[in-house]
């Protein structure tokens, strides 16, 4: 009978705020919330973070709307009865909460509520009206990730088809940059950020050999990585995106997994935590030359392989691929293209996405295409062959494609006791076989620098280099790059009468 009443007057509140009505069981409110208040903190009773009040058993208790049926503001839409939008606090917060609606970063449900009661006002608005869970429709209830909230409406019948000018309300709606607007079979599904961001512990991912979590998407299911199916990362974002967090994850996984690990970072600290791993073949690139005989250790470690025999992984990882001379990277190519065959995976990053530093030919043969933020809708395509990446969060926040499939993920975070898991050596390896200088054509020196190093080259080991292996060095038929060569030829002259010779045929030429 007491249920009855209480129904009875909940009910007609509803239908005399015109809104939604679901029927639902005060004890499964009690259930939801455990029995304990579950205000947090903006009723404005003094508590710090939620009140967490206990309520004792027959005692006092309310059921409050999150979105009331009447709110104080004119611009907030009125709450539905229905179980999304319904929770359990003690007396004395309901009294002070009243009617107000505050979105506080701790209370995401109420966030994700307010959203939906926006974007559904702004569709009706167009002539689109649309269910969500306010309508009481709870296989459309929002999803919560540490780095998103996914909210979910279904376009009522007759009115599948949402348009560019529907779609354009949403996102007007919604109003961030670093949301997401997309369609998901009949669903319309929408985005937000989430802040603070709960942090996703490295300790927390799966892992099972060469098949590990990298993350968790929108719905917060952990997002795995198979490199045993399919061989090969790129990963790529600018500063503060999460890649070096990304590639720190992937190098502790291999590491945990066995595999023998080569590791090139010549512009940063990115891989300080595994300087004395167990598995290292050799000390950690730093620098250009350094980074030229490491890659060279991996192919000639590669050829000395069998081919589809089951073998300890060996992995080389790279950092800042764009630093390197173009003879490495064309190293690299060739490691990624031959290495599956024998458990050798290659995995890339960059800051740089663009076609020159990554071509097409090398982001074929990485199968596993990891994006953060990036500065505009170009980078996004060279990664992960569609748009979306400029509007990330950074921070971790970023794009999964794989197999013709894109996921938004939260990279999981290592820290010390991570890394102190990792069987450690007594020192550092010693470096790679020196395999000879680098490459003049080294993306970041000038024209002027590869002139000075030709010359330097050829003080230092006496050979006297032909005029067509200066003009291969310096790339393309330009007019400055003829010029340079030309230099370059001018200064190697003076060496004698026989290069001398050997430069006026050349030029001849």
């Amino acid at each position: 009978m007491i249920r009855d009443r209480w129904q009875a007057f909940a009910r007609r509140r509803a239908r005399a705020a015109g809104v939604a009505f679901q029927d639902v069981p005060r004890v499964d409110i009690w259930r939801t919330a455990g029995g304990r208040c579950q205000c947090a903190g903006e009723c404005g009773r003094g508590h710090v973070g939620r009140c967490t009040a206990a309520f004792p058993v027959g005692g006092a208790w309310h059921v409050d709307h999150t979105l009331p049926l009447r709110p104080d503001s004119p611009a907030v839409p009125r709450g539905p009865h229905v179980q999304a939008n319904l929770r359990a606090l003690c007396p004395e917060c309901n009294r002070a909460k009243s009617n107000a609606v505050v979105t506080l970063p701790n209370g995401p449900l109420r966030r994700a509520l307010l959203q939906t009661a926006i974007i559904q006002a702004r569709l009706a608005g167009v002539g689109v009206p649309a269910y969500s869970a306010l309508d009481g429709l709870l296989q459309l209830r929002p999803t919560f990730a540490p780095h998103v909230i996914t909210l979910r409406l279904l376009p009522a019948p007759g009115h599948a088809h949402i348009d560019q000018r529907a779609m354009a309300e949403v996102k007007a709606g919604v109003n961030h940059p670093a949301a997401r607007v997309y369609t998901h079979g009949a669903e319309l599904r929408v985005e937000i950020p989430r802040w603070p961001r709960p942090l996703v512990p490295l300790a927390s991912m799966p892992r099972a050999g060469l098949r590990f979590g990298v993350g968790v998407d929108t719905a917060g299911r952990v997002v795995a990585v198979d490199l045993a199916a399919s061989p090969g990362v790129l990963v790529a974002g600018q500063t503060r995106s999460g890649k070096s967090e990304m590639l720190r994850d992937l190098v502790w996984h291999l590491a945990r997994a066995g595999a023998g690990l080569v590791l090139v970072d010549t512009d940063g600290k990115t891989f300080n935590p595994f300087a004395r791993a167990r598995g290292l073949a050799c000390a950690i690139a730093r620098e250009v030359d350094a980074a030229t005989d490491a890659v060279e250790l991996v192919r000639r470690m590669m050829d000395a392989r069998e081919v589809d025999i089951d073998q300890p992984p060996l992995a080389l990882v790279v950092d800042e691929v764009h630093m390197l001379p173009m003879a490495t990277r064309d190293i690299v190519l060739d490691i990624a293209k031959r290495g599956a065959k024998r458990c050798v995976q290659v995995i890339v990053a960059t800051h740089r996405p663009t076609r020159d530093v990554l071509p097409k030919s090398l982001t074929d043969q990485l199968t596993w295409s990891i994006a953060g933020r990036v500065k505009d809708a170009a980078g996004s395509t060279v990664i992960i062959a569609e748009s979306g990446a400029q509007h990330l969060q950074g921070a971790g926040d970023m794009l999964l494609a794989h197999g013709g499939r894109t996921v938004r993920i939260q990279a999981a975070i290592g820290g010390e006791a991570d890394w102190a898991r990792l069987p450690m050596l007594g020192a550092e390896p010693a470096p790679a076989p020196q395999v000879g200088k680098a490459d003049p054509r080294y993306t970041r020196l000038p024209i002027d620098d590869r002139v000075d190093w030709a010359v330097e080259r050829w003080k230092e080991t006496g050979a006297r280099p032909s005029a067509t292996s200066i003009g291969k060095a310096f790339g393309g038929r330009t007019d400055r790059n003829r010029r340079a060569r030309d230099t370059a030829l001018e200064a190697l002259a003076t060496a004698g009468p026989d290069y001398r010779r050997r430069r006026s045929r050349a030029v001849g030429q």
